[in-house]
């Protein structure tokens, strides 16, 4: 026998204070009644759902923050054997109730409820936490569809929306968050689903914390191509970005980097383009031949800027980094001319620099040349070479949002210096 007291009922399992309206409390039973004062408890009432069949346990009630006269219960009767979903709806401070879950709106007849949350930016926009994943709402629960996307068949426990993100707990599964639920509150099933929509970006902030900004698109009919572009405030493609061509929404994340195509003889295989300045920026979706705009910008960290950071810091450390990525640039075509110059096979005319006689002749110093510019993987601990050294100055520059220090300027000299000076033995040796 379970003697853990659930059994005796008559215990106020979930309640819920109005956020528009002082003194407006709602309270669920784990036997079912739901009870309301508008005093602040100075008197209460019994407002049960005429049509709701006793000894169900009040999951979840959820106080609207938009309407101090709604609010939302979730009753769960599995215990009882009824596996029917249970959410219902009050317009009236509980006068009136609708049931929201029929077996036919969206929610399977079988899949019991247990929390509900209206979105706070979007009155009408339900999440609801079902004993298999979650769904949603865009019309006040009159319909509903899954919203599970990645996450497992689970019992979810309880809903959180918070600054845009919708937080989920789980029975046994963890917890899930999804990033930027913006685009939901400009969705209509009803009217996007009939045409290309490119949702306005959330603007994002340039920090370590976040990995990039999400840019969410909606596709009515499967497409053979499409894509979204990322451009500077002079017009300029930075960055593309492919889309899944297939009908439905789509969300891609810009990482808020440039996209710098690297020769193909580049040994760096973690490189990515530094990180652009704080500005507006603007995504272009093309659809085969249809495109849309929508501009956003990108933020600095305010904890970055109350320490002194700038405008002019931020594009001081743009600058720099390009210009090591074009040195960078410059050290793997020379390796590639190295290459080239050893290579017999890439090189058959009788021009003395491809001959096989010069090749034999000259093989040492080309190799001292090379050995010069590429790090020797052979060896456990290494002494980097230029094109590592170049490297390496470019991930401290852009580590961090901060003003490059003069000890960078002094070693990219030295570091351009270098380059020349090999460029100059290759040059001097092949003439």
């Amino acid at each position: 026998w379970d003697i853990t007291g659930e059994e005796f009922y008559s215990t106020i399992y979930a309640i819920a204070e109005s956020p528009v309206k002082q003194g407006v409390i709602w309270t669920g039973a784990n036997d079912g009644p739901i009870h309301i004062t508008t005093d602040g408890g100075g008197n209460w009432k019994n407002i049960t759902p005429m049509d709701l069949p006793a000894g169900g346990r009040v999951q979840t009630i959820e106080a609207s923050p938009h309407n101090p006269a709604k609010a939302y219960a979730v009753i769960c009767r599995y215990l009882l054997n009824d596996w029917k979903p249970y959410i219902y709806r009050t317009n009236d401070y509980g006068e009136t109730w609708t049931l929201l879950t029929d077996g036919m709106n969206g929610i399977p007849a079988d899949c019991p409820t247990r929390v509900v949350r209206e979105d706070p930016d979007r009155e009408g926009l339900l999440f609801a936490g079902t004993e298999h994943g979650v769904f949603v709402s865009f019309n006040d629960g009159a319909k509903w569809y899954s919203f599970k996307q990645n996450m497992p068949d689970v019992p979810v426990t309880d809903i959180k929306i918070f600054r845009n993100d919708i937080i989920l707990s789980t029975m046994g599964r963890s917890f899930w968050i999804m990033d930027d639920i913006s685009p939901l509150h400009a969705y209509d099933p009803m009217i996007n689903n009939a045409k290309i929509t490119l949702f306005t970006p959330q603007d994002g902030f340039r920090s370590p914390e976040r990995r990039g900004l999400y840019i969410d698109c909606y596709i009515p009919s499967d497409v053979s191509s499409a894509s979204i572009e990322i451009r500077n405030n002079e017009g300029e493609i930075i960055r593309e970005i492919s889309v899944n061509g297939n009908k439905g929404l789509h969300r891609v994340m810009w990482d808020m980097r440039l996209d710098v195509k690297l020769p193909a003889s580049s040994v760096s295989r973690w490189f990515r383009g530094p990180k652009v300045v704080p500005a507006r920026y603007t995504a272009v979706l093309i659809v085969n031949n249809e495109r849309i705009s929508k501009g956003f910008d990108v933020l600095p960290d305010p904890r970055i800027i109350e320490n002194g950071m700038t405008y002019k810091s931020y594009k001081e450390q743009f600058d720099l980094c390009m210009k090591v990525v074009r040195l960078y640039k410059k050290t793997a075509l020379l390796i590639e001319e190295v290459d080239k110059t050893l290579d017999s096979e890439k090189n058959k005319s009788t021009d003395k620099l491809k001959s096989k006689k010069w090749r034999e002749k000259n093989k040492q110093d080309l190799l001292k040349i090379k050995n010069q510019l590429v790090t020797n993987q052979d060896i456990r601990y290494p002494q980097p070479m230029l094109s590592d050294q170049i490297m390496y100055l470019y991930s401290m520059i852009g580590r961090s949002d901060q003003k490059p220090g003069n000890d960078a300027y002094i070693r990219f000299n030295e570091l351009s210096g270098r380059l020349e000076s090999i460029r100059n033995q290759f040059e001097g040796l092949v003439d």
